[in-house]
């Protein structure tokens, strides 16, 4: 019976103590051996690094020394949700711990207003608290506290207004002030120049940039800005500005330009053909491709050897193929062969006489067909011209 009432108080003892070490954050069941018991003792959180807010005599103070107990007790860390009252002969430590963030509305007072706002609340930073709800910005600070709570969350010192947008507020505690920052413009260039100045500017309107000069290599020119630079206006975005750099060619690669030019030109006089006067009169037009003039040559032939009639087409594609008569078909390559030989005489001096030129200017007003100055005609060109004036 003695054992019995023995253990019966061994284990009626159990249970405050395990209460007591569960109470402690350590969970423990009441049933516990002794040691599990002890090694959970062991495992409680005996110390705890916390921030304070020291006001001694209602002043703030970010460093301060406390003496409890005989102990030293230095408090730092001003706006983190402590405070400290002075006590004569006794230091009183209150404990007002603030929320980061709620999830349902809070009770929002300003400073000596019994006027009660819901809000939504969050921590932007440490400086800065966003306030979102239907309310009056005001400079005053406030406290925070729970429905039906007096939880009186401390944030007296957040008197200015950072940011204040639609249906919500930011306020800080160290009279910050939230400053738009200043669109940058950043200028480039193309290749072929360089830029010399700011090439990132930072300005609210255009009239404030001062653009870096533009400076080209040789054969080179500057052609403006791209997009083109407004002169004046708000600068509302950040934007990017590229110098716009043209090769200007040199005076001979002008004149090979022209040359290429007057050639293909060349080409599609001859290939368009020439017109023939026949026996009878009658006035035909005969293409001169390359494969026109080929087939022609093949001809020739047949009209030297005295064939009668020789089989060809006039650049009429409506017209079928037909006979012509050997004089006919003669006259037909003798002016093909003539229209040829002019137009590649004609081009040879041309390209001479552009080569010959001192300016772009001079260069670009050639065109096909004018007439070339006698001082760079062949003596092949001067005879062509004479024998067509004279058969005119």
């Amino acid at each position: 019976a003695i054992y019995n009432e023995l253990k019966k108080s061994v284990s009626d003892g159990k249970g405050p103590v395990a209460s007591a070490i569960t109470a402690k954050g350590v969970s423990t069941a009441a049933d516990a051996t002794f040691a599990t018991m002890a090694a959970n003792i062991r495992n409680i959180q005996t110390t705890k690094t916390v921030a304070y807010e020291l006001r001694v005599d209602g002043v703030q103070n970010t460093t301060a020394t406390l003496m409890i107990g005989g102990q030293v007790l230095t408090v730092k860390q001003p706006n983190s949700g402590w405070s400290a009252n002075a006590i004569t002969g006794t230091i009183t430590l209150e404990r007002k711990e603030r929320k980061r963030k709620e999830t349902s509305m809070l009770n929002l007072n300003y400073s000596g207003e019994k006027t009660i706002h819901k809000v939504d609340f969050d921590i932007v930073s440490e400086h800065i608290v966003k306030i979102v709800g239907s309310l009056p910005a005001k400079t005053k600070g406030f406290t925070l506290s729970r429905e039906e709570e007096e939880d009186g969350w401390d944030y007296l010192g957040f008197t200015t207004i950072y940011q204040q947008g639609d249906g919500e507020i930011l306020f800080s505690d160290d009279g910050s002030v939230y400053i738009k920052p200043k669109p940058a413009v950043q200028f480039l260039v193309e290749e072929g120049g360089s830029l010399s100045g700011e090439v990132r500017q930072e300005a609210e309107r255009f009239e404030q940039l001062i653009p870096p000069t533009v400076e080209v290599e040789e054969n080179y020119s500057f052609a403006g800005w791209r997009p083109e630079l407004p002169k004046e206006g708000e600068i509302e975005r950040d934007m990017t500005f590229v110098a716009s750099i043209r090769y200007v060619p040199t005076l001979e690669e002008v004149q090979e330009e022209k040359v290429v030019e007057m050639n293909a030109m060349q080409q599609t006089v001859i290939h368009q053909g020439v017109d023939v006067e026949l026996s009878d009169g009658s006035i035909e037009h005969f293409t001169l491709t390359d494969q026109d003039q080929a087939s022609l040559m093949a001809l020739q032939s047949q009209v030297a050897q005295g064939a009668e009639y020789v089989p060809w087409h006039n650049a009429d594609q409506a017209n079928q193929c037909k006979y012509y008569q050997n004089a006919d078909m003669a006259r037909i390559v003798q002016a093909a062969l003539s229209f040829v030989v002019y137009q590649v005489t004609y081009f040879r001096d041309l390209r001479i006489y552009i080569r010959s030129l001192q300016t772009k200017e001079e260069v670009a007003a050639i065109t096909y067909g004018m007439p070339i100055p006698e001082a760079y005609q062949s003596q092949v060109l001067k005879d062509m011209l004479a024998q067509m004036e004279g058969g005119a």
